[in-house]
């Protein structure tokens, strides 16, 4: 039997994805396109990767919305994939492309990076920026991306996250521009890569159910690289700022420990005036002074292991920067050649995948169930004849508002705010994204159902987006937006839900 959970499971980045891209404006994509894709031409140029008698074969494996492959298939020719776990990201890199005046033919497939489609050893060339910590066993997708190379092609990895020993990860922060006056402070005395994360602003993307893994050892990037092939170049960049180098100068003698926990617990003891009620509705907190010492006792051998390293020269200076930025966290940059002999594969596909508005699918599949990615069953927000959206949206509960952007939204102007549904066939996953406006209190956005109460909500402590994702039963006509205060009481605040998406995606049984 099919739930909620086991469709999120199987189907969240889709869904998430699938939302995301509903509204999307993201002015650094060209940029970010156009850096992939000079790292690819160097890559190749660098270890000679393109083949006599053939065509070059190319793979950007978490490809997301840029164009890089499209940018790469080029310059070099041959042939090149973008492969992605979101089709709706895949068509929005090729609308860039097609943007940008770039015509070279590229093979968009969506699909699970765990478990490529690709034949064993077809790509000369895999290139891949910032995506292998969006999973809990990254090892695997690491393992995927050599099995796919040829004997003597390259991977290149850019901008991934070594995990920092000197952190308690005790909250997803915010990006800079949102940062609370919390977080400020934590930022200004050096504290937020300890507290928070060497790697802060992932609490958007936690919003929106992406996995963002900030805590990977290094090993576990560097060991499965190593076991199939060698590791040409690596670049760590350890995470260092005053505090950092404040913990480096502490004497590395028997009271180390005792030195470290009294650091860390005068300067939190310093800040911990600033949390607020509204910073901890928002998730962020600080840790005890048991959590102090536990961390003390992990990180203090690192430490000491520093001393040791630095008596050795040469090997010692490359040691010793591993060990910073395993101790401090660090941004991995790194090429490793495929070891072995052998014929390149000379089939791309090692199962057939069903292609399905320019992109081929091999995503995750649920037993028994379907779900209907491409349906379009209510008026589109951003898109819809303007005349279209008071059915949907009746005008004594919502008023649309256009955005600086251009972007269209929908303004709630009641406690409750109907949105009328045609009458669902099937039981439906709904996706609603909205901006949720603060005001001078925290309070609840709940999403219900008539004659089945609520089954959703969010606490609002700062404006910020959210995209709620819940499975409707068949034959509902409609849902309910509600503004309630923290105790429960229904709340006018009009115009603080500023609602971008909403859209139904049928389960069917097959």
């Amino acid at each position: 039997m099919h739930t909620r959970d086991s469709i999120l499971q199987t189907y969240g980045p889709q869904l998430g994805e699938l939302a995301w891209h509903a509204l999307h404006v993201d002015a650094a994509l060209g940029e970010m396109s156009g850096k992939h894709a000079a790292s690819m031409l160097q890559t190749v140029a660098k270890y000679r990767l393109k083949p006599a008698g053939r065509p070059i074969r190319i793979l950007e494996m978490g490809a997301y919305a840029h164009h890089g492959a499209h940018l790469a298939a080029a310059g070099l020719g041959g042939e090149s994939v973008a492969h992605d776990v979101s089709p709706a990201s895949l068509r929005v890199g090729l609308q860039g492309a097609k943007a940008a005046g770039i015509a070279a033919e590229v093979t968009l497939v969506a699909g699970d990076f765990h478990d490529l489609p690709f034949s064993t050893g077809y790509f000369d060339l895999v290139f891949c920026a910032s995506s292998v910590h969006h999973t809990w066993r990254p090892w695997i997708v690491l393992q995927e991306a050599m099995r796919v190379l040829r004997p003597g092609g390259a991977l290149r990895l850019e901008n991934e996250p070594v995990g920092r020993a000197l952190c308690f990860y005790a909250f997803r922060s915010n990006r800079a521009p949102e940062f609370t006056p919390f977080e400020a402070e934590l930022d200004r005395r050096g504290l937020l890569w300890t507290i928070s994360s060497a790697f802060p602003g992932s609490r958007p993307e936690m919003l929106f159910g992406m996995i963002e893994n900030d805590r990977i050892p290094l090993h576990m990037l560097t060991a499965p690289l190593a076991e199939a092939g060698r590791i040409a170049s690596i670049s760590l960049g350890p995470l260092m700022r005053g505090f950092e180098e404040r913990v480096l100068a502490l004497p590395r003698d028997r009271g180390l420990e005792a030195a470290l926990a009294g650091l860390l617990i005068a300067e939190i003891d310093a800040v911990r005036p600033k949390l607020t009620e509204r910073d901890i509705l928002l998730g962020a907190k600080l840790p005890a002074t048991d959590d102090i010492w536990r961390l003390t006792y992990e990180v203090a051998p690192r430490l000491r292991r520093l001393s040791r390293l630095s008596r050795f020269r040469r090997f010692g200076r490359r040691a010793a920067r591993r060990e910073l930025a395993m101790l401090f966290g660090a941004g991995l940059q790194a090429t490793v050649i495929k070891r072995g002999f052998g014929r390149p594969a000379a089939t791309l596909f090692r199962r057939h995948l069903e292609a399905q508005d320019q992109v081929l699918n091999d995503l995750p599949a649920l037993p028994g169930v379907r779900l209907d990615l491409a349906a379009r069953s209510l008026p589109a927000i951003g898109e819809a004849d303007l005349a279209a959206l008071p059915d949907t949206y009746p005008p004594e509960d919502w008023q649309i508002h256009r955005e600086e952007a251009g972007l269209l939204s929908m303004l709630n102007l009641r406690a409750q705010s109907r949105i009328v549904l045609p009458g669902l066939p099937s039981e439906a996953m709904l996706l609603l994204r909205f901006f949720a406006v603060a005001a001078a209190e925290p309070y609840r956005i709940g999403l219900s159902l008539p004659g089945a109460g609520q089954i959703a909500s969010v606490i609002v402590a700062q404006s910020e987006s959210f995209l709620l994702r819940e499975l409707l039963p068949q034959g509902c006509k409609e849902i309910v937006i509600e503004t309630n205060s923290m105790d429960g009481d229904a709340l006018e605040v009009p115009q603080h839900v500023r609602l971008g998406v909403c859209r139904l995606v049928p389960v069917g049984l097959v």
